[in-house]
């Protein structure tokens, strides 16, 4: 009988302890909570998830039903992309489609958790970088704050304040779990194809100059397009082509191009009135015929935005070579063209049939079978394979101009 009754006991006991262990979880929570916005880790209130004032029960089971599970989830996503300062994105399309699949992935990891210090090692590994680059620039970080307490200046204040955003930036990156993408460092001007945390590749690229700089996107890659025409943006077309055609038509012969009207039919650009068409009146678009002659080359990386921004190839290779390559109009020239296409394409591009350089050739349209993350950045320290950073200037001016961080 005895061992009967000391098993009962031991069975209340552990059911006892078992019940206590969601309130205990709550506590540890709002605490953590609490640390983490001291700290300027997050920056949202419980009671926004919560909308009530938190009560606590020793018996209270409801852990996973519970509005403090979805606070749970929340300062999961909340430290795994870092503190909410500006993105430095001016078109983002990212997180509306994979913010959902973040919070499943950590909700099914934080079901697992059914004790205070488990929920305390689950916050650091959403807290602390986990990737080579983060990790590098979170260490470069602390070194730098502490040489600033003891000795400040603002050479050491500029520097923490670029680490901070390249840091922020890239742990933003890393919190998606990408399995392939393309980035896209404008201070840099170097596109890279990464794989986890692997550079396949890295290119030299050409981006925008400060009077038309290259936009910060985050969006996705859906299609390569070989022997694409150029449509030619309509600043440049009314800015820079138009006076050239007003003094002279035959230019439009000359640069292989062709007017299209709003039906997008090819007008005959002889008959047209030219000199009544002004920088407020020119209703046609502008389209350079394809071929290895075409401003985009022969193949063109279509990135879905709506800021008419795309990476392609160039008819001109000879910028490559130097080493400030901030020349074009926005756009983002590359400098090894195929070599994106091959790997987008799972290196079944027919690189033969492109170099070819066959004129008047249709557009050929390759949807990609998994959309590719383009991710086009803006930041003063780079991390470097082997180890270390790599500072760059800032040819935008961005700092000065936004503020540091």
């Amino acid at each position: 009988m005895k061992p009967s009754f000391i098993v009962i006991v031991f069975l209340l006991l552990l059911s006892c302890r078992l019940e206590a262990q969601p309130a205990l979880l709550k506590e540890k929570l709002l605490h953590s909570v609490k640390e983490y916005q001291e700290q300027g880790l997050i920056d949202f209130s419980p009671a926004s998830i919560l909308n009530v004032n938190p009560v606590l029960s020793a018996t209270d089971t409801s852990w996973r039903s519970s509005g403090y599970f979805q606070l749970a989830i929340r300062t999961a996503y909340s430290l795994s992309i870092g503190s909410s300062s500006e993105p430095w994105f001016v078109f983002e399309s990212i997180s509306t489609e994979l913010e959902k699949s973040v919070l499943l992935r950590i909700s099914l990891a934080l079901e697992k958790v059914s004790t205070p210090n488990e929920l305390q090692h689950f916050f650091d590994y959403y807290r602390f970088p986990r990737s080579a680059k983060c990790k590098s620039l979170l260490n470069l970080l602390l070194v730098k704050q502490k040489e600033y307490q003891k000795h400040s200046s603002v050479l050491l204040a500029d520097t923490i304040s670029w680490l901070q955003q390249a840091y922020q930036v890239y742990r933003w990156i890393d919190h998606w779990e990408f399995a392939r993408y393309i980035l896209v460092n404008v201070t840099a001007a170097e596109v890279q194809l990464i794989e986890g945390e692997n550079i396949l590749h890295s290119m030299r690229a050409i981006v925008g100059k400060p009077l038309t700089p290259t936009p910060f996107i985050a969006a996705w890659a859906d299609r390569v397009v070989l022997y694409p025409y150029w449509f030619v943006p309509t600043s440049i077309a009314i800015q820079e082509f138009l006076p050239k055609i007003i003094k002279d038509t035959s230019w439009l012969d000359q640069q292989n191009m062709q007017v299209i009207d709003k039906a997008g039919k090819i007008v005959d650009h002889k008959i047209l009135p030219w000199s009544q068409f002004s920088t407020t009146n020119f209703p046609y678009t502008i389209r350079q015929s394809t071929g290895c002659d075409n401003t985009l080359g022969i193949l063109k990386l279509n990135v879905k935005t709506p800021l008419g921004v795309y990476l392609h190839d160039t008819n001109n290779k000879d910028y490559f070579s130097l080493s400030k390559r901030f020349l074009s109009h926005g756009c983002i020239r590359l400098e090894e063209p195929l070599v994106l296409g091959n790997y987008l394409l799972d290196n079944k591009l027919d690189t033969i049939y492109l170099q070819s350089c066959m004129k008047n050739q249709q557009p050929v349209y390759h949807t990609l079978n998994t959309p590719a993350p383009v991710l086009v950045i803006y930041t003063l320290v780079q991390p470097r394979v082997e180890g270390g950073v790599q500072y760059r200037k800032d040819i935008y001016q961005l700092f000065s101009k936004r503020g540091k961080g």
